[in-house]
């Protein structure tokens, strides 16, 4: 199941005076059955109807029905991490799909399985944030996690937010959106364990050690396959054995790299010597099947059952040793360019997994050779043309939101956006080469973004008339100030069910459980109901000549206009009427 959205926009705008408060409401159509809207969907009415009822009974009538003001998504093209499934578009994942979450309380990286995938039709204006460390588009209320760099205390801000400070006073410049983190804090195995050989056929003293399995020191294994991607290879020799061998420049790292070897007691290894290089081969079957299956050079890749072992410390050993083979600079130096490099994109993939794990954020990007030049000490010729994959490890914190550093743009947009729920309600996302956590969206309703709650929602006919009172929250001043500026303004349905396809229509099925029946929006989908100002008064000024309210007489007025092209021309006339009344 996924979550499913529908918008309307015929809503009318109501405000209503009781014991001297001014309260503004919407009123109109939020929900219509068996009437295809332009998302293609048609909602049977029995379903419908059904759970109306039930949103009535637990929500409306206990005063639970609140909505908000949004919904917070990316673009298509932003990423996120999926321990399984590695770097996935957020279109392509699924419910329950475990995915890396930081715990804003402890700066730990979580797993959690995805509740819901988000998939919002969009119409209207979309925010680029970029910089060195960050370059991502998001809708006007995309939620960020912020982090304050000095109490280091955090909030949820949205994208409007971040554009109006950066605009003005400023007040964020010292907060910054969290590209590091602690990483993920748990146990490791003692070993990681080569299976026996599954190709022996000869036995005798030599190889009957094959049928048994070869299990590595943790810390050590992973310190040996970081060098291993980064500067080995593995082939199968005419006799049908495995010969796996490491080449490396001679000097300190070599050095490194002989220790790593020397300590795992049951392998051995040969050293030669060739123009300044040390060469050291290994015969182990065990070991020659088991690396085999990471192909060459351009097809590499961390196998998932490591990478889901691992915790932050081990990460980061498996990526110092990495670096030690493929990469320059330290990880161990704060504030020191440090980064690696391959011509295989998916080992890259795993390296900006890894790296996530470990609590470094990364910046990924791909070069192409023009000329021969010398990378981590070794020449990397233009003939070979071959793309380069780049990851850099960042040693900054985060993206600080200083209107010195950081570029926010607008752009009109008319496309799907993205987004999920999930535990923590953030997630680490990829987008553009670079890695952040960002705040999520979802069915549940974030109360910090409530701006109205819903008090009626009656069938009538194919419609389900609604009416929600905006409170006096953040969110619902924004809506507010919108409202009294002319903004006009819809109402978006959220919920949970499957969609069955007929005729080109996407019927929902009858497991559609209702989450919320009017968020507000700016661009809304379904075929009726559009926001025009309509001002009612109650217990205000009485007319005793005709015997009714002042106010109730402008709404009669404005009512049988609510259909009719004068009610632009009028609304203005009306209200400026009512002001002077009073």
């Amino acid at each position: 199941m996924k979550l499913i959205t529908e918008e309307i926009s015929k809503v009318k705008f109501i405000t209503e005076e009781k014991n001297g408060k001014k309260n503004l409401y919407i009123e109109g159509i939020f929900l219509q059955a068996d009437i295809k809207n332009r998302n293609g969907r048609c909602y049977p009415m029995e379903t419908l109807a059904r759970e109306v009822g039930r949103y009535n009974e637990n929500y409306i009538n206990k005063g639970r029905a609140l909505g908000e003001l949004g919904h917070p998504c990316l673009s298509e093209d932003a990423k996120l991490l999926s321990e399984s499934g590695g770097w996935k578009h957020i279109k392509n994942c699924e419910e329950g799909e475990l995915v890396y979450t930081l715990n804003p309380q402890t700066k730990e990286v979580e797993l959690h399985p995805i509740k819901k995938v988000v998939i919002n039709d969009h119409n209207g204006i979309m925010y680029t944030i970029k910089n060195r460390g960050i370059n991502t588009k998001v809708t006007p209320d995309h939620r960020f996690l912020i982090i304050n760099s000095r109490k280091q205390d955090h909030k949820f801000v949205t994208a409007q937010e971040i554009y109006d400070d950066l605009n003005g006073e400023n007040i964020y410049k010292k907060w910054y959106i969290p590209k590091y983190s602690l990483g993920l804090n748990k146990e490791v195995p003692d070993t990681y364990v080569i299976p026996k050989s599954s190709t022996i056929k000869l036995i005798n003293e030599k190889t009957e050690k094959y049928l048994e399995d070869l299990e590595i020191d943790f810390n050590t294994f992973a310190a040996f396959l970081g060098i291993y991607l980064a500067e080995g290879h593995c082939s199968i020799r005419s006799n049908g054995s495995y010969n796996v061998g490491i080449t490396q420049n001679q000097g300190e790292n070599a050095d490194r790299i002989k220790e790593i070897l020397d300590s795992i007691g049951e392998l051995t290894w040969y050293e030669s010597y060739c123009d300044g290089k040390i060469i050291w081969t290994c015969y182990d079957r065990r070991l020659g099947e088991y690396l085999h299956q990471f192909g060459d050079c351009y097809s590499k890749y961390i196998p998932t059952d490591f990478i889901k072992s691992l915790n932050s410390d081990v990460a980061r050993i498996f990526i110092d040793y990495f670096v030690l083979g493929d990469g320059r600079g330290d990880l161990q130096k704060q504030y020191s360019r440090c980064d690696c490099f391959s011509t295989s994109e998916k080992l890259i993939d795993g390296i900006a997994q890894v790296a996530t794990i470990a609590g470094i954020g990364v910046s990924r990007f791909i070069e192409t050779t023009t000329e021969d030049y010398i990378f981590a000490g070794r020449i990397v010729k233009a003939e070979n043309k071959v793309p380069l994959h780049f990851c850099r490890f960042l040693t900054t914190k985060g993206v600080y939101l200083d209107n010195r550093f950081l570029e926010m743009t607008t752009e009109d947009w008319n496309d799907k956006v993205y987004c999920i729920q999930v535990e923590n309600t953030n997630f680490i996302v990829e987008q553009n080469g670079y890695t952040y956590w960002t705040g999520n969206c979802g069915p549940t309703v974030n109360l910090d973004r409530v701006s109205h709650m819903i008090t009626s929602l009656k069938e009538n006919g194919n419609n389900f008339i609604g009416k929600a009172k905006i409170l006096d929250t953040p969110m619902g001043k924004i809506a507010s100030s919108l409202i009294s500026e002319g903004v006009k303004l819809g109402v978006s349905s959220r919920g949970i069910g499957s969609l069955v396809e007929r005729n080109g229509v996407r019927y929902v099925s009858d497991d559609f459980m209702l989450a919320t029946a009017a968020d507000i929006v700016a661009d809304p989908s379904a075929p009726d109901a559009f926001v025009n100002g309509i001002y009612e008064g109650v217990e205000w000024i009485y007319d005793v000549t005709k015997n009714e309210w002042i106010i109730e007489t402008m709404k009669k007025k404005i009512d049988r206009l609510t259909e009719s092209r004068e009610l632009e021309e009028k609304k203005i006339q009306l209200f400026d009427e009512f002001l002077n009344s009073l």
